[in-house]
Formats: C-alpha cells, sequence, structure tokens
C-alpha cells in the first residue's frame, strides 16, 4: 500500500500543515486498540514518507519532533 493511499495519513499531513504542529496521536488512537504506542510509531513513520515524497522538509521536521517527544514519554 503506498503511503498516499492511507487516507489517515493524508488528514494528519493536512493537519500538521494547517496547524503547524502534529496533532497528540495517543488521543486519536483508541485505548482499546492493541499496542497503541506501536500504532502511533507506524502513524509517524507514513506521515515522514509522505513528508518525504512531497518535498515538505518543514513538516518532515515537525514530524521528526514528535518522533523524539513521542519517545520520551513512553
Amino acid at each position: 500500500m503506498l503511503v498516499s493511499d492511507n487516507i489517515e495519513v493524508l488528514e494528519l499531513y493536512l493537519q500538521c500543515v494547517y496547524k503547524d504542529a502534529v496533532p497528540d496521536l495517543a488521543v486519536i488512537i483508541p485505548p482499546e486498540t492493541s499496542r497503541p504506542h506501536q500504532k502511533v510509531f507506524v502513524l509517524l513513520v507514513h506521515l515522514y514518507s509522505l513528508c518525504d515524497m512531497l518535498q515538505d522538509p518543514e513538516t518532515a521536521n515537525l514530524v521528526i519532533d514528535e518522533f523524539i517527544d513521542f519517545s520520551a514519554r513512553i
């Protein structure tokens, strides 16, 4: 599956561009999800890949910052 085919990642990208920040993914993912931390990291990887594909370094940097912040929280 291509990253650009994932509507969830596209929605996250648009939120990042519009708000100039990555939304809190821990809130978006339902608590009953198995391995929620893994889901957050997968979304961040896909989001970063989309930023790279679109050649958007500003948003890619936001995603990297979120990787670091989220890693520190878990």
